[in-house]
C-alpha cells in the first residue's frame, strides 16, 4: 500500500468511529428514543447498461443486467439496511470482448452483499458499511475467480442542498487490495416536471493504495495511485406510482489511470481518453408499515 493509502487509514478510521458510536447512542437511548416508530422497507431494482463500468475501469465491454434486493429498517434520521446486487452478462462474451464471466461464457459475473447503517444531521448524511465481492468464474475462459473474492469497509458523506448537492465516499479494502478508493461528487437538479428532475453531475476518483502490486491482479485495480477518472453524467428519474420508478444515465468519461483507459480486450482498446456508456433502470421501494 502507498503512503496515501496509509495516512488515509486514521481519516476512514475517525468517520467510522464516530458513526458507530451514533448508532450505539441511538440503540442506548431513553425511552423517547426506543420506543420510536421503526418503519421497514423493502426494494428492488433491475439495471440494464450496454457495458459495466465499476470505479472508471471497464469490467465488461458488451452489455448487462444487474438485479438488486434490500430491506432497510428506520428509526427517525437512522436507517439499517441489507442489500445484495449482482451483474449478469445475459449474452455470450466473444473473443475481443472484456468480461467478468470469461471467453464463450455467459451468466452470473459478480455477486455482491452489503451492509449498511445511516444517519441524517440535518442537511448531511452520513453512512458506513461493509461490501462483500463473490467471484466465481472459470479461469481458463479468463473470467474473474474466486481469487479476486474480497471485502471494504467504507464511509460517506452527503450534503443534502439544493439545487447543488455533493458527495464524498470512501473505500477501503481490508483483504485482497488493502487500500482505498476515494469518490468525490456534486450534482445539480435542474426540474423539469413535477415528478422529474434532470440531475448533471461531476465526479472524480482517487486511488489511494488500491494499484495493482507486482504481476498479481488480485491485487489491486489501478496502474497507480492519484486521480483514476473524471465522469461526467446526466440522468433523470420518473415515478410512475405504486412505489416504481424509471431511470435513465448517460455517461462520459475522461480517462487518466492506464487501467480505465482500456475498453475492450481488443489491443487497438487499451489506450483510450474517454469512454460513453448508457443505462435504463426499474426500482420499486414498498413500506412494510409502522411498528410502535
Amino acid at each position: 500500500m502507498s503512503e496515501l493509502g496509509r495516512s488515509l487509514v486514521p481519516v476512514v478510521s475517525r468517520i467510522i468511529i464516530v458513526l458507530a458510536v451514533s448508532a450505539l447512542g441511538q440503540l442506548s437511548a431513553g425511552p423517547s428514543v426506543a420506543q420510536a416508530q421503526v418503519q421497514l422497507y423493502v426494494g428492488a431494482d433491475a439495471t440494464y447498461s450496454n457495458r459495466y463500468v465499476w470505479r472508471g475501469l471497464t469490467r465488461t465491454s458488451h452489455k448487462v443486467i444487474q438485479p438488486g434486493t434490500f430491506v432497510s429498517v428506520a428509526t427517525g434520521q437512522s436507517f439499517m439496511t441489507l442489500g445484495a446486487w449482482a451483474s449478469v452478462e445475459p449474452l455470450t462474451s466473444r473473443a475481443g470482448q472484456l468480461s467478468d464471466t470469461g471467453v464463450d461464457e455467459w451468466g452470473w459475473g459478480e455477486f455482491n452483499y452489503w451492509l449498511e447503517y445511516q444517519r441524517g444531521f440535518g442537511l448531511l448524511d452520513a453512512a458506513i458499511g461493509w461490501t462483500g465481492y463473490v467471484f466465481d468464474n472459470e479461469a481458463a475462459a479468463g473470467g474473474r475467480t474466486s481469487d479476486f473474492n474480497t471485502g471494504e469497509v467504507y464511509g460517506r458523506l452527503q450534503l443534502r442542498t439544493r439545487p447543488v448537492s455533493g458527495k464524498l465516499a470512501v473505500w477501503y479494502d481490508v483483504d485482497n487490495v488493502d487500500g482505498a478508493y476515494v469518490e468525490t461528487s456534486a450534482d445539480l437538479q435542474i426540474p423539469f416536471v413535477p415528478v422529474a428532475s434532470l440531475y448533471v453531475t461531476g465526479l472524480a476518483g482517487w486511488s489511494l493504495g488500491q494499484e495493482v502490486s507486482g504481476a498479481n491482479p488480485t491485487t489491486g485495480y489501478f496502474a497507480d495511485d492519484g486521480l483514476t477518472h473524471v465522469d461526467l453524467s446526466a440522468w433523470t428519474s420518473f415515478r410512475i406510482g405504486h412505489g416504481l420508478s424509471i431511470a435513465s444515465a448517460l455517461h462520459v468519461q475522461l480517462n487518466r489511470d492506464a487501467s480505465t483507459k482500456l475498453t475492450s480486450a481488443d489491443p487497438a482498446d487499451s489506450d483510450r481518453s474517454s469512454k460513453v456508456w448508457f443505462s435504463l433502470a426499474l426500482s420499486w421501494v414498498h413500506s412494510l408499515g409502522v411498528t410502535p
